[in-house]
């Protein structure tokens, strides 16, 4: 995780909107409004984003450990508005993932409509109501695109195809009961023609997709200070020594060497 450093708003839509009710975006309707602004359909930063309206009002970078959001121009996520206080509430990383605390506001602070005091945990996708103001947080995803070399020689809609896909691995491989078959229901395509597709564009197999994509979430939470058990977890092992012998088939070493080697490099 980087060092403190000051806090960077990355503003993608802001326009004069009237007056209304704010309104939970689903992951679908956020993604598909980052799309239409030439974003990457996978997160590579976590953020809150600014709803109202349906709309995607204002987009806010998180890229350190704790930031506070409130009304005042020292705050790491300033937001103008009466109804939120001047220090609000404080969102903050650590190894468990990230929580949310509110700071003894005015109007509270509110996760899924549920009134927060001490550290609450934040989930991709959370929202989160300060004052009168809707947020809603969204976890950094790996581009996992990257992992293949021959991206530059895919077709356009075959990379559009396996964005689709990847994004629908990277939110759902934590379950226990995740399959491939599933997830060509998902995709209106029977498990063979999606073994087929994933071939014909990367060479791979759909369950050479989901290992690479297990192994590349596990190995980011590494060096992110995540806990092993946390990480099995979220990658869909049942344990932490199946994630362990796994991570040693596809990298050649243990979580543990692997941390000690990425610390000898630094």
């Amino acid at each position: 995780m980087p060092p403190h450093q000051s806090f960077k708003a990355d503003i993608l839509h802001s326009n004069n909107l009237s007056n209304g009710t704010n309104s939970v975006l689903t992951i679908e309707q956020t993604t598909k409004l980052l799309k239409e602004r030439q974003q990457l359909t996978l997160l590579e930063k976590t953020r809150l984003m600014f709803l109202k309206e349906n709309q995607l009002s204002q987009v806010f970078i998180i890229e350190q450990p704790e930031v506070i959001i409130g009304r005042t121009d020292s705050a790491d996520i300033f937001i103008e508005d009466n109804s939120i206080s001047r220090q609000h509430a404080k969102i903050k990383l650590n190894r468990e993932g990230y929580f949310i605390e509110d700071l003894g506001s005015t109007n509270g602070t509110y996760v899924q409509d549920q009134p927060i005091q001490d550290k609450f945990p934040l989930l991709d996708g959370s929202s989160i109501l300060v004052g009168n103001i809707l947020l809603q947080f969204f976890v950094a995803r790996s581009c996992a695109l990257s992992l293949w070399p021959t991206l530059n020689q895919w077709r356009q809609q075959d990379q559009a195809f396996m964005e689709n896909l990847l994004d629908m691995l990277e939110k759902h491989i934590h379950k226990p009961n995740f399959s491939i078959e599933q997830v060509a229901s998902d995709l209106y395509m029977s498990s063979r023609q999606l073994q087929r597709r994933v071939k014909e564009i990367c060479g791979d197999t759909p369950n050479s997709l989901v290992t690479r994509v297990k192994m590349n979430r596990a190995k980011i939470m590494l060096e992110c200070g995540a806990h092993i058990e946390k990480i099995a977890e979220d990658c869909g092992f049942s344990c932490s020594k199946s994630l362990s012998r796994a991570f040693k088939k596809n990298f050649d070493c243990t979580p543990g060497k692997y941390l000690e080697s990425s610390n000898l490099l630094r």
